[in-house]
């Protein structure tokens, strides 16, 4: 269930001054936000983070997009300041890009999404990820309100998924 966030992640920003930098390049303001990394980014940067694929980097936006509860906890767990003592502590600041460096952060996305699942006292770690509105597609397809849901990929709308730029565009369901 969605939560009032525009409040939530602006108190995370006025709270901890490193979450009103950009994590990538310190550059301000920061309305968007790495969920599953747990950091708060620059316009700029949140569009380089969205190709590097969900997996890596689930972008949203901070004044515009819905969050659920576990999302909000993943930006109040992590942060940005707690994800720079790791990437120093871990030796991935010297890497020579973003990508180098998010990509080789995967024990960083793990440990926070198993400290936001045991903290909300989520059974499922898929509850706090992103795509599908951080719920896995087996549990989407075993919910009985979709039950009568046909899946229709993109390239049923004539979009050539090898040119595929964000996750925005992967595919959608539609209720019969």
């Amino acid at each position: 269930m969605p939560v009032p966030e525009d409040a939530a992640l602006e108190k995370l920003k006025a709270q901890v001054p490193e979450n009103r930098k950009c994590f990538d390049c310190a550059d301000l303001p920061t309305t968007w936000a790495s969920v599953n990394n747990g950091v708060f980014l620059c316009i700029k940067c949140a569009g380089i983070h969205r190709s590097f694929g969900v997996d890596i980097s689930f972008v949203r936006s901070t004044t515009l997009d819905t969050w659920r509860p576990a999302q909000i906890e993943s930006m109040k767990m992590g942060g940005n300041r707690r994800a720079a003592e790791w990437f120093d502590e871990q030796g991935l600041r010297q890497l020579p890009t973003a990508e180098a460096r998010w990509r080789a952060a995967g024990r960083y996305r793990s440990l926070l999404k198993q400290e936001v699942s045991q903290n909300l006292g989520l059974a499922d770690e898929d509850d706090v990820g992103g795509g599908h509105g951080g719920q896995s597609t087996t549990r989407l397809a075993n919910d009985p309100k979709y039950r009568n849901a046909v899946s229709i990929g993109s390239s049923d709308f004539g979009y050539d998924s090898k040119k595929r730029t964000d996750e925005s565009t992967c595919c959608s369901c539609v209720l019969l």
